[in-house]
């Protein structure tokens, strides 16, 4: 209710002045009973248990005694302001924050947010910019990177460690090419082989064939043109072998299909155990080669329609040594290799003559045997007119079939 009292002058009736003192005494029962509204009001000090303010309200400072009527209150002032300001309460209820808040509930009070929800690349952090004594807000991707430590994988290609990385006993895993499955040797059978996604783009000067043969690279889990290393040492079993799956599922594949040969420049292909599946650059299109003792200790992966395009594989645990194509297989019994140059000796057991190829045609004087230069001597060479011209020192006719025989022994 607004104040009805009104003014008496010199001229109004008793009756008047009756009318506006009872006015007068209910407009200061509604101020005692805090029931009046005021257009405007302008004080030194107002002391009221309730205020509501619907338009505008000027005070420089606001005390709020509180629900114990003591010598304690909380005043609600301003800094003396250069400019107009303005100050919106929200909408919602809640408490307001202040420099000097100690409490967490302004966080702990929110919805967590789970790992697996951040989106590191928009979801932000409110930080303190200590240079220019303001907050900022930043993504989880820049708040990493521009703190100088590991970056997030999507965020940078290139991440690099400023000291040793300590696994603190555990493995460190999902690093492709680098991954226990090429370095420790992790077993993968025919159903569930090792496998490793194949691309192509343009070579670099960290391709070991730049400059040479084709434009383009293979990256074998992003890595360009890596030498790999296999595993596989026995075939005991249908199953005992290690297979390996280059994965040609990549359109950026197509017209590059992988074959396996012994040489960089294609001349002999490799293809046992190798099995191909698909067209390179399709779905499912895959190259597949099952590693044993049997493989050679050398290959190398190479695009069939272009060249150089790959790089070799070592076999560890092979047991056919080859250089220039050419292959060596180790005794599968005890013993000592020979060399051409070597001094030692070979068992005469161990030389197969039934294995050998027939001469094909009559025997002739420059044709040549091993003897042995004296018992326990050295193995040399002989010509057949050698043992002619022992017949004949022994009074022997050279054409006679029994004097040969008894010549040698």
């Amino acid at each position: 209710m607004a104040i009805t009292a009104g003014q008496v002058n010199t001229t109004s009736t008793l009756e008047q002045f009756r009318v506006e003192f009872n006015k007068l005494q209910t407009d200061v029962s509604g101020i005692e009973a805090g029931s009046l509204s005021f257009t405007n009001i302008s004080a030194t000090t107002i002391s009221v248990a309730e205020l509501t303010v619907t338009s505008t309200f000027s005070a420089d400072t606001i005390l709020f005694e509180g629900s114990t009527d003591d010598d304690n209150e909380t005043s609600l002032g301003v800094v003396d302001p250069t400019a107009d300001r303005t100050i919106n309460l929200p909408n919602e209820s809640g408490t307001v924050i202040t420099t000097g808040t100690t409490v967490n509930t302004l966080i702990t009070g929110q919805t967590t947010i789970t790992s697996g929800d951040i989106v590191s690349g928009s979801d932000e952090l409110l930080l303190s910019d200590a240079s220019a004594t303001a907050f900022k807000r930043v993504t989880v991707d820049n708040l990493i990177s521009s703190a100088g430590g590991l970056t997030a994988v999507v965020a940078d290609t290139t991440p690099q460690l400023g000291g040793f990385l300590d696994g603190q006993g555990n493995d460190v895993r999902d690093l492709g090419l680098l991954e226990a499955d090429n370095l420790s040797g992790s077993y993968g059978s025919s159903s569930a082989p090792i496998t490793i996604t194949v691309t192509v783009a343009s070579k670099t000067a960290a391709h070991p064939y730049n400059g040479d043969g084709s434009s383009s690279a293979y990256f074998l889990d992003g890595v360009e043109a890596p030498a790999l290393q296999l595993n596989g040492v026995d075939n005991i079993t249908s199953d005992s072998g290690y297979y390996y799956k280059l994965d040609q599922a990549d359109s950026s594949n197509s017209g590059h299909p992988i074959l396996f040969y012994l040489d960089a420049d294609k001349t002999t292909a490799y293809t046992t155990g190798v099995t191909t599946n698909g067209t390179a650059g399709n779905a499912g299109a895959y190259t597949q080669i099952d590693v044993d003792e049997d493989t050679p200790s050398i290959l190398y992966y190479q695009c069939y329609n272009h060249a150089y395009m790959g790089n070799h594989a070592i076999v560890v645990g092979s047991n056919k040594i080859n250089h220039t194509e050419a292959l060596i297989s180790f005794p599968t019994t005890t013993g000592t290799l020979i060399g051409s140059g070597d001094t030692g000796t070979l068992p005469l057991a161990t030389i197969d003559i039934d294995g050998g190829s027939d001469i094909g045609a009559d025997l002739t004087t420059s044709d040549l045997i091993i003897v042995d230069d004296g018992a326990g001597g050295t193995n040399k060479k002989a010509a057949l007119s050698r043992v002619v011209t022992l017949m004949t020192a022994q009074g022997f006719v050279t054409d006679d079939p029994t004097a040969l025989a008894i010549a040698l022994g």
